[in-house]
């Protein structure tokens, strides 16, 4: 689809969706946010405000996107499917933890090459990413495929309020979305 159609659906997305979020808390993630002239998804990193989660998914759905994957007021991360002329667009929906934001806004932006160098940084610093967010390694242990914060323990991980703070804690200057590759 060509970015010009795409960002027509993500605008609305963000219209319906932004007034559930936290403030500046519902951004479009992925290809388009990287100006792509051609984009085979949507990606959204929102937050959405306390008590404000139900509403989040009922506004996109009723917008016409199908869940692929089961919502709940917990959800992280959900594919959803719409059917367009151009035939059908997925949505991935990203809700990171307040504290993770700026991480998960990095690396959902991309592209998957650009994200991969990212997360080889902080593997190179010590940290792994795990369900509640950036730990030191130390703190963390393996299960299957997934790291995991270790039993017994308090998780206290690192905080990203922005991208710039990602960028800052990896020890990398800011690049605008436009220029990740």
């Amino acid at each position: 689809m060509k970015l010009e159609t795409a960002k027509l659906y993500a605008d609305l997305l963000t219209t319906v969706a932004a007034p559930y979020c936290e403030n500046d808390r519902c951004i479009i993630a992925g290809s388009i946010r990287r100006q792509r002239p051609e984009v085979h998804d949507i990606e959204l990193v929102a937050i959405p405000r306390q008590g404000s989660a139900t509403a989040f998914w009922a506004a996109l759905l009723k917008l016409g996107w199908l869940p692929k994957t089961k919502i709940t007021g917990q959800s992280r991360y959900v594919r959803l499917l719409k059917n367009t002329p151009d035939g059908g667009l997925p949505l991935d929906v990203f809700c990171p933890q307040r504290h993770d934001w700026g991480r998960i806004l990095a690396i959902r932006t991309g592209p998957s090459d650009y994200s991969a160098r990212l997360a080889a940084k902080w593997v190179k610093l010590g940290y792994r990413g795990t369900e509640v967010g950036l730990l030191i390694e130390t703190l963390c242990r393996k299960n299957g495929d997934k790291w995991e914060p270790a039993p017994n323990i308090e998780p206290r991980p690192e905080r990203f309020q922005t991208e710039a703070d990602f960028f800052e804690f990896l020890g990398l200057p800011w690049v605008e979305p436009s220029k990740r590759f």
